[in-house]
C-alpha cells in the first residue's frame, strides 16, 4: 500500500506456513530441474550488482516445486530472484510461476523523518484542545498552571516543537498567544511547560476560549534511521496540571422579599451539607452583603467551613444537620436593610494538600435555611 513507500526495509516475523505465511512458493509449469538441480536466490541488488542473499530455495533433480521462505528475513526494495542450474523440459514451454504468501510483518526501518511522519500521518500543527471561559468566571489565584508531557518513543526518534496558548474571542479568532518551546524529547520521559503567568493573564481578560496546540512539530532521526516493532506507538500523552491556592466566584444578586422587610428577622438558621469527590481539601466561606463585592466588605456575614478531601475512594463530607450556622440580629438588619444583597463564594486550598482534581470530580453543595420573623399581633378594636 502506500505505506510501503515509507519505509526502507521490511522485517518478517518468525512464523511461517508454506504457500500461505512469509512464503514464495516456486512452480516450474512445462519443466522441472535437472540432474544438476536448480535453484532459486533472492538477493538485494543495487547498482546492478547482486548482493547478499536473503533467501534460498533448492529444487532436487526431478522436481517442479519449491518456497522461498521468507520468515525472520529483512526485505529491502529492488529484491531480485536469480536461478542457476539445469532445467529438463516436459512440454514445448516453460514457465516459472512464483506466487506470495501473506506477509505477516514484525518491524519496519524507516530512513528519513518525513516518511516518519507520513507513516504515522503526523501533522505539523496538533491541536490539544481548548478551555471555554464563561462570562462570569470566577476569580482565580493559582500556584501553577503546566503541561506535563510524558514521551515514549524509539531511542532514535527525537521530537522539537512548541506548545501554543492563545485567546480567543466568541468567533474562534485569536486575540493573544504565547508560544513554549519543548524540545529534545526523546526516548522516555517528561517535560513539562509551566504557563502560569500567561494563564492567569488569559483568564482575567475578555476572551472567551482559551486554546492548546503544537505549532513546528519536527521530527528527527538520530543515527540515520529508526527501526519500529509492529504495533510500537509514538506515545505523547499531555497531562495539565492546575494548582489553585484561591478561587472567589463573581458575586451574585439576592432579592430582599417584602415580608421580611415588613418583619424583622429575628433567627437566621443555615444548614449544609457539602459533598467533595477531589483528594483535595479546602476552606468554604461564603460572604452576604449589601455592598456588590461582599468579600470586600468588612461587615459582611461569614460562613466558614472546611472540607475535607477525598480518601479511599470515599467522598469527603462536611454538614451541620446538628448544628446549624446562625447569623445574629445586626447581621440580619444590615443584610436586609436594602432591596437586595449579595452572596460570593470563596474557596481557599488547604495548606499543604497535594491531591488533584480530575474531569469526573464534583463538589455538591446542598443549602437550606430557618428563618423566624417576628409579627406584629393585629391590634383588637373597641366595639
Amino acid at each position: 500500500g502506500d505505506d510501503a513507500s515509507n519505509v526502507s526495509a521490511i522485517e518478517l516475523s518468525d512464523n511461517y506456513s508454506p504457500g500461505t505465511l512469509n512464503d514464495i512458493s516456486i512452480e516450474l509449469a512445462g519443466g522441472k530441474a535437472g540432474p544438476g538441480g536448480l535453484a532459486f536466490f533472492l538477493v538485494k541488488y543495487e547498482g546492478g550488482v547482486a548482493g547478499e542473499e536473503i533467501s534460498r530455495a533448492e529444487l532436487s533433480k526431478d522436481e517442479s516445486t519449491g518456497h522461498l521462505d521468507l520468515s525472520g528475513k529483512t526485505l529491502v526494495p529492488g529484491m531480485r530472484i536469480i536461478v542457476t542450474g539445469e532445467v529438463e523440459f516436459t512440454e514445448t514451454s516453460l514457465t516459472i510461476i512464483l506466487e506470495g504468501s501473506e506477509l505477516e510483518i514484525a518491524a519496519v526501518t524507516i530512513d528519513t523523518a518525513e516518511k516518519l511522519k507520513n507513516l504515522y500521518k503526523i501533522e505539523d500543527t496538533i491541536d490539544l484542545g481548548k478551555i471555554n471561559l464563561d462570562e462570569d468566571r470566577p476569580e482565580v489565584s493559582l500556584t501553577t498552571a503546566s503541561l506535563e508531557f510524558i514521551h515514549d518513543f524509539p531511542d532514535e526518534i527525537q521530537v522539537n516543537t512548541k506548545l501554543n496558548l492563545e485567546s480567543r474571542d466568541q468567533s474562534g479568532s485569536t486575540l493573544i498567544d504565547h508560544e513554549f518551546p519543548v524540545d529534545h524529547l526523546q526516548g522516555k520521559g517528561t517535560e513539562t511547560v509551566d504557563f502560569t503567568e500567561e494563564f492567569v493573564d488569559i483568564w482575567n481578560s475578555d476572551a472567551s476560549a482559551m486554546g492548546f496546540k503544537f505549532i513546528d512539530f519536527n521530527l528527527s532521526l538520530q543515527g540515520g534511521e529508526v527501526k519500529i516493532a509492529l504495533g510500537t506507538t509514538l506515545s505523547l500523552q499531555v497531562v495539565p496540571e492546575i494548582g489553585f491556592e484561591r478561587i472567589t466566584t463573581v458575586p451574585k444578586e439576592v432579592e430582599v422579599p417584602e415580608e421580611l422587610k415588613k418583619s424583622p428577622l429575628q433567627a437566621f438558621l443555615m444548614y449544609l451539607e457539602v459533598t467533595n469527590t477531589s483528594t483535595v481539601g479546602f476552606e468554604l466561606a461564603i460572604y452576604l452583603s449589601p455592598e456588590e463585592n461582599p468579600v470586600e466588605d468588612n461587615n459582611a456575614a461569614k460562613i466558614g467551613f472546611a472540607v475535607k478531601p477525598a480518601e479511599g475512594g470515599r467522598p469527603g463530607v462536611y454538614e451541620n444537620t446538628g448544628n446549624p450556622i446562625t447569623l445574629d440580629t445586626d447581621k440580619l438588619n444590615y443584610l436586609t436593610k436594602g432591596d437586595v444583597f449579595y452572596s460570593q463564594v470563596e474557596f481557599i486550598k488547604t495548606s499543604g494538600d497535594t491531591g488533584a482534581v480530575t474531569d469526573n470530580d464534583y463538589l455538591e453543595i446542598r443549602a437550606w435555611a430557618q428563618v423566624d420573623i417576628l409579627v406584629n399581633k393585629k391590634e383588637e378594636g373597641a366595639e
